[in-house]
């Protein structure tokens, strides 16, 4: 995904879990959670949510608003 600011995440999506890579940052694996629409991804304070090409990662210090590539 290219994010705002220049950020590449990388994102690994398995049968019920997704790694989010960032630079800088550890990799984090999501379990799979229930979304009204799309995918959702979340544990404590880490979030993986998108629709279509749309992705939005969140963690407790940002807020990444990304697109596939």
């Amino acid at each position: 995904y290219d994010c705002k600011g220049g950020t590449v995440m990388t994102v690994y999506f398995k049968k019920n879990s997704a790694k989010v890579v960032v630079p800088g940052a550890e990799a984090v694996t999501l379990p799979q959670t229930v979304s009204g629409d799309g995918f959702r991804y979340s544990k404590k304070s880490y979030e993986l949510r998108g629709v279509g090409r749309k992705a939005t990662w969140t963690t407790s210090r940002k807020t990444l608003s990304c697109r596939a590539r």
